[in-house]
């Protein structure tokens, strides 16, 4: 194998990101070896660590590559004016997680792991929950009078959404032919809905 170093930083950053994503996907961050994914992305061991000096830094640069992807998809869509709007967007949210199996199963992994508050993805976990929670909250805040359920909060009605959502995904992973997009739509229905 030959091992190149003179690409462009990010299209070689990039690549070592995509190798990571795979190895911590597969096998877990503890599991993972810094070694393997520089490997996988043509590089040296110290290439590798030319860019991300610490399997840490690694790993923060995978959850936030993944974390600004998905946010991609759905910047610059209208919020939604009513509850089935807003099921429409977080189901279309869930359907493109449902085909990033990887990614779910990284999530999941680190979910658990990170609610260690000595592991790694500790504080990412932590701010991406409350980043989501935030995000549905306001959603569910700026629809229309009459749009909410009387006795949901904003706040309570996404912290409800976001473990109905976490957890069908990973029961997804098990239940190939589960319709999880359909259930999170009925779940935001009911939820917000009242």
């Amino acid at each position: 194998m030959r091992f190149n170093i003179l690409l462009g930083t990010p299209e070689t950053r990039a690549r070592i990101v995509e190798a990571a994503f795979a190895e911590f996907s597969a096998g877990g961050y503890e599991a993972s070896s810094l070694r393997t994914i520089a490997a996988a992305a043509g590089l040296s061991h110290p290439g590798l660590l030319h860019h991300f000096p610490t399997k840490q830094a690694l790993l923060e640069a995978v959850l936030t590559a993944q974390e600004e992807a998905g946010q991609e998809a759905f910047d610059g869509t209208p919020a939604p004016t009513t509850v089935a709007g807003l099921a429409d967007v977080v189901s279309a949210a869930v359907a493109l997680d449902r085909r990033a199996t990887a990614l779910v199963q990284l999530r999941a992994r680190l979910a658990v792991a990170g609610g260690d508050p000595e592991h790694p993805a500790h504080d990412f976990a932590v701010r991406r929950y409350e980043r989501l929670a935030n995000q549905m909250a306001g959603q569910i805040a700026a629809l229309p009078e009459g749009e909410i359920g009387v006795d949901m909060r904003p706040q309570e009605a996404a912290d409800i959404l976001l473990a109905t959502i976490e957890g069908l995904l990973v029961r997804g992973l098990t239940e190939p032919d589960l319709d999880v997009p359909g259930l999170v739509r009925l779940a935001v229905l009911r939820v917000v809905g009242g």
